[in-house]
């Protein structure tokens, strides 16, 4: 397990590009206690690129472009490529109970660099996991609440929740 911070923009955002910063700084071992590591740090820009297939299934091809550094070393190169088909289950009117309901089901190509880094670099030349991922994701659409809620709410609460996903389950 790492120590780190990780921010992002909007992740849902179709036909965007993502920019991911992620800074690592030390390690947990066996017993749970913080160690000191060399300070890394990895910025992933993601493009976003989703054709409709139909108006219930569409296709999404999200390359990745890594910039890796330590110790004043750094190296750039493509990642993982992620592959997704989404399919829309379940198409409620908004203004009855029953939501939208889409599933992901993404495959992760193993095209980052993972094996035969030189020592030398302390390897920041690594850009992928090299090895194939398949994840399977539900999302849920907004929610309109009133009141007091299930997300919390108040007297005169009338507006709009975003769950979020519900459920991720992941086979590599």
């Amino acid at each position: 397990m790492s120590v780190g911070s990780t921010t992002a923009c909007d992740p849902c955002a179709p036909r965007r590009a993502i920019l991911f910063y992620t800074r690592y700084g030390g390690l947990y071992n066996e017993t749970w206690r913080l160690q000191s590591a060399t300070v890394s740090r990895t910025i992933i820009q993601q493009t976003y690129f989703i054709y409709g297939v139909t108006n219930w299934m569409d296709v999404e091809i999200a390359p990745q472009w890594l910039q890796n550094s330590s110790e004043g070393q750094s190296f750039s190169g493509f990642g993982g490529l992620p592959l997704q088909l989404g399919l829309q289950v379940l198409r409620g009117d908004s203004d009855s109970w029953p939501p939208d309901v889409r599933i992901w089901v993404q495959e992760i190509l193993p095209t980052g660099r993972c094996n035969d880094l030189p020592l030398s670099t302390i390897g920041v030349e690594g850009t992928g996991g090299g090895s194939f991922a398949t994840t399977l994701y539900g999302f849920y659409s907004s929610v309109t609440v009133r009141g007091f809620n299930a997300y919390g709410g108040g007297f005169g609460t009338d507006g709009r929740v975003d769950p979020g996903a519900v459920a991720t389950l992941t086979v590599a």
